[in-house]
C-alpha cells in the first residue's frame, strides 16, 4: 500500500500543485478548485500513510481482533470513502496471535479488492463463532469479482487463499445475492484443526 497507493498518490499531488500554481499565473477563476483538490489528495496520501503504518506495526493479541477488525472498519470508511461497518456474532474466543494476524490481513485484502476491482460502495466485515469454528465474512455490493486469472486480482486472492492455509482454514469466494461477491474464511478452532485444500 505505501508503494503502491502513497507514490501514487505523492505523484497525484505534485500535479495538482502545478496544475494549481499554473491557473494561479494566469489569475484563472479555476484555481481555488485546484487548491481544494490538491489539498484533498494530500489528505488521502495522509490517511494512506497512516493505515500503511498501521498494518506494518500490527501484533495482533488473541482477544484483539474484534477491535482491530473494527478499526479496519474504519479506516477503510475514511480512505475509500465508503460504507465499511464490522460486526462480531457470539462470544469470540481468545485466539492464537498468528490466527488473528492472518485473519485481520485476510480482511484487509478483502475490503482493498472490494473497493478496487468490485468498486464496491458498502462493505461489511462480520466474525462470528461457529461453536467449533471462527468464520469471518467480508461482503462487498459491487460488480462481480473479476477474472481469478487476472495479474492484478489472482495474486490477491492467492495471498488470502495461502493466508488461510497457513492456519489451517478453508478460504471460498462466491457471489452474493442480489449482487456482490462474499469472501468467507473458515478456520477450526484450536484442538479441531483439520487443515483442508482452500477453493474458490
Amino acid at each position: 500500500m505505501h508503494d503502491d497507493l502513497g507514490q501514487q498518490l505523492s505523484g497525484l499531488a505534485l500535479m495538482t500543485k502545478g496544475l494549481e500554481l499554473k491557473l494561479a499565473k494566469r489569475r484563472a477563476r479555476e484555481t481555488l478548485d485546484a487548491a481544494r483538490i490538491h489539498n484533498l489528495v494530500q489528505q488521502a496520501t495522509t490517511h494512506a500513510r497512516e493505515l500503511a503504518r498501521d498494518l506494518a506495526t500490527l501484533d495482533l493479541k488473541g482477544n484483539d481482533l474484534p477491535t482491530a477488525l473494527d478499526g479496519l472498519a474504519q479506516h477503510a470508511t475514511k480512505l475509500f470513502n465508503i460504507s465499511c461497518k464490522f460486526s462480531a456474532e457470539g462470544t469470540i474466543p481468545a485466539l492464537e496471535s498468528n490466527i488473528a494476524s492472518q485473519l485481520y490481513k485476510i480482511a484487509q485484502e478483502a475490503v482493498t479488492n472490494a473497493k478496487k476491482h468490485a468498486k464496491a460502495k458498502r462493505v461489511t466485515i462480520t466474525l462470528a463463532n461457529g461453536s467449533d469454528q471462527i468464520v469471518l465474512t467480508v461482503h462487498n455490493d459491487g460488480l462481480p469479482f473479476p477474472n481469478l486469472k487476472s495479474h492484478s486480482t489472482g495474486m490477491g486472492l492467492r495471498i488470502m487463499n495461502y493466508r488461510a492455509s497457513l492456519i489451517g482454514g478453508s478460504l471460498e469466494i462466491k457471489g452474493a445475492s442480489p449482487r456482490g461477491t462474499r469472501v468467507v474464511c473458515t478456520v477450526p478452532l484450536e484442538g479441531k484443526k483439520q487443515p483442508r485444500r482452500s477453493h474458490s
